[in-house]
């Protein structure tokens, strides 16, 4: 078995959701900020606490009804079958933690504002492995 298939989500919330009431059309081009951190979590414990904030705006838009969204979300990894310490964890496995995750951020924004009777926001699919890798 390989070692990412014995990483394991076991909770996924999301804590803080904020949209404005917006107008937007469709193809429009939209920022997207990702801003993984990795939570304290005691030492003792085998999980590791994924929290992502998403901010979503529109580029360059002088509208007043453009769209921002903002949302944190955590998500929980059993890591009792890795080893290592937290620290080696988080190096190790951390960009796989947030590849795991981003999915569910990409389908709960869409399902929200799709909701709402507006076009939805539909996050596309991102290579975080390659996103993540060359910021360091």
């Amino acid at each position: 078995m390989s070692q990412f298939s014995r990483l394991r989500i076991i909770n996924n919330r999301v804590t803080e959701f904020t949209i404005n009431n917006y107008f937007i059309e469709p193809n429009t081009e939209i920022n997207v900020e990702m801003t993984p951190n990795f939570l304290g979590n005691d030492d003792q414990s085998d999980i590791v606490t994924l929290e992502m904030v998403i901010v979503l705006s529109e580029k360059e838009s002088d509208n007043e009804n453009g769209l921002y969204l903002h949302l944190r979300q955590e998500t929980d990894f059993d890591c009792s079958s890795l080893e290592g310490d937290k620290n080696q964890i988080i190096n190790e496995y951390g960009i796989n933690m947030i590849s795991i995750a981003f999915p569910y951020i990409r389908s709960y924004i869409t399902s929200v504002t799709a909701l709402g009777g507006a076009n939805p926001v539909t996050i596309p699919i991102m290579n975080i492995m390659s996103i993540f890798s060359n910021e360091e």
